[in-house]
């Protein structure tokens, strides 16, 4: 082989580095402290630099340790990856000052709404919104809530995925039941980045939909089949399978 080309060989020890450095993080009780990553960091410029040194040299018993250095290299760097992606998905939680209060939120609709119906029969919509800006009622201080949201509008006018809203609403942090062999809410929320929801109490349009919003033009596409198609149920069917709404088919069960 080439002096500084990679082989099969050098491609799977790469890639299993990769995975025991992730492993490694899967096993750890916490993540590791600023200091800790310093540390880490340190290891990984100097796994790289042993690396390249080695793979310089001629002798052949030698050049076999730059591959060790670069595995660890490898193993470190998806560690601290890893460890910082975590940091920055946990980091975005509400905080639990910021629960039960109200909080005016401007943002996007961040998904196709979802028809729902509350106590009492009250209908309603569920739908992912991207937060834009924040002030809490009743104090100067903006606080710092996640970016992304699941929102439930009761009793409210028809929401557009795309457009503008401005929100007064309640928050709460994410969680939910869990039941063995059950639906894990929590997890849910957690792995689709929605870290808080919330209760809207009241909502006001600011801007409609773009154009190009690619969301708004699957609802027009999803309400133009419920309006061809008699059967509910081959309507919510026709959706999925066209666009790709899931919640089409829930929605028409109920």
């Amino acid at each position: 082989m080439a002096q500084g080309r990679w082989g099969p060989v050098e491609l799977l020890t790469a890639g299993l580095a990769w995975l025991a450095g992730l492993a490694l993080l899967h096993r750890c009780e916490r993540l590791p402290t600023g200091g800790e990553q310093l540390v880490l960091g340190a290891l990984l410029v100097l796994s790289v630099v042993q690396s390249l040194v080695l793979s310089l040299v001629s002798m052949r018993a030698m050049r076999r340790g730059h591959w060790a250095w670069l595995a660890v290299a490898v193993a470190t760097l998806a560690f601290l990856q890893g460890a910082w992606r975590a940091q920055e998905r946990l980091g975005s939680a509400l905080h639990p000052a910021w629960e039960g209060r109200d909080l005016v939120l401007t943002g996007r609709v961040d998904s196709l709404p979802v028809a729902v119906t509350g106590q009492g029969g009250v209908p309603g919509w569920r739908f992912e919104f991207a937060v834009e800006a924040v002030g809490p009622t009743g104090t100067a201080l903006p606080p710092e809530v996640p970016r992304r949201l699941m929102m439930l509008a009761y009793d409210a006018p028809p929401i557009t995925a795309g457009e503008v809203w401005r929100f007064t609403a309640r928050l709460k942090r994410a969680h939910g039941l869990a039941n063995p062999g059950g639906f894990d809410a929590e997890l849910w929320l957690f792995e689709q980045g929605l870290r808080a929801s919330g209760v809207v109490r009241s909502a006001e349009r600011l801007a409609p939909a773009p154009w190009w919003a690619l969301d708004a033009a699957r609802q027009r596409l999803r309400a133009a089949i419920r309006a061809e198609v008699a059967d509910p149920s081959l309507a919510g069917v026709l959706a999925a399978l066209s666009l790709g709404d899931q919640n089409a088919i829930s929605e028409c069960e109920h």
